[in-house]
Parts: structure tokens; C-alpha cells; sequence
């Protein structure tokens, strides 16, 4: 959720900019479309509004309604809820790689033919 929500007929630019911090904030894990909090909140925004995802520009200053406000709030809190914490995760034992079968006869090849 932003940290301070934006009022109603804010601007585009300005929602982008407080989702931004509140992205940051949270810790966020990036990788799947985006890799950066910022490229991520204009990916939320612009899908949400029905705009073209490689049109922001022309957008920017543009007011939000208190709709659209909400809707993209709605997001952003189910963004970074849904965000695991590698501390939240029980370690694994982690043991070695056991390798059987065909698998050690491609590995064989392949170790002799190219080496």
C-alpha cells in the first residue's frame, strides 16, 4: 500500500512516485516482468487504467479519479502482501546432486566428445 496514499485528483506521476517508495520500502523481490520497483508500479498502473505499457509518458499528468485511485491501492497492498521473505522460509537440507541412469551416460558422452 502507498505510504501515504494519494488524495483524489491526484496525478499519475504522483502515485507512481509514492508506489515507487512503498515498493522500496517492502523489500520487494523482482524478476518475473520486471526488475525494478519502478518498472513494476508503471506496469500496475498503466494495465490497470487500459493503457498502452509502453506509453507513460503521455499519462504522467493526468488525474486520477478516487476509482481509479482505489483500484490501484488495491494492487499495490495485494503486491506486497503476497511478497515472500527469504526469511520466512524453512530451511531445506540441502544434500548433493545424485546423478543415475541415462542421465550419467549423456553426461559421460557429452564430458568425452566435447572435452
Amino acid at each position: 500500500m502507498p505510504a501515504e496514499s494519494p488524495a483524489r485528483g491526484t496525478r499519475v506521476r504522483d502515485w507512481l512516485e509514492t508506489t515507487v517508495e512503498s515498493f522500496n520500502r517492502a523489500g520487494l523481490y523482482f524478476g518475473h516482468g520486471s526488475t525494478n520497483a519502478y518498472d513494476e508500479a508503471a506496469y500496475l498502473l498503466l494495465h490497470t487504467l487500459k493503457q498502452p505499457l509502453d506509453e507513460l509518458d503521455p499519462v504522467l499528468e493526468r488525474r486520477l479519479s478516487v476509482a481509479e485511485i482505489a483500484a490501484l491501492d488495491g494492487l499495490v497492498r495485494r503486491r506486497i502482501a503476497a511478497t515472500w521473505k527469504p526469511s520466512e522460509v524453512e530451511p531445506v537440507e540441502r544434500r548433493p546432486l545424485e546423478v543415475h541412469g541415462l542421465c550419467n551416460t549423456f553426461v559421460l558422452m557429452f564430458t568425452t566428445t566435447f572435452t
